[in-house]
């Protein structure tokens, strides 16, 4: 049986939070997520709402807008417009 998982395969960690920006996890509970028991995950999962709402201002950095700008659908993000 597979292990629940919140990951969103966004997998970088904010420097400030030490927060990844995809999840809300820490690198450690991101690393031990398979060995942590069932009611440690969910007690994880039971967080991760509240630690979203606090990377939301860390996650918009200034340049944000303009690479958002430059990823249309069906291509890579942040790729080249030629």
């Amino acid at each position: 049986m597979a292990i629940e998982s919140p990951c969103t395969q966004i997998c970088t960690i904010d420097a400030a939070t030490g927060l990844c920006l995809g999840c809300a996890r820490s690198i450690e509970e991101i690393v031990g997520w398979a060995s942590f028991t069932a009611e440690g995950r969910r007690t994880i999962m039971a967080e991760l709402a509240g630690r979203r709402q606090a990377l939301a201002p860390a996650a918009r950095r200034p340049d944000e807008k303009a690479n958002r700008q430059k990823q249309r659908p069906g291509t890579a993000p942040f790729a080249d417009a030629s």
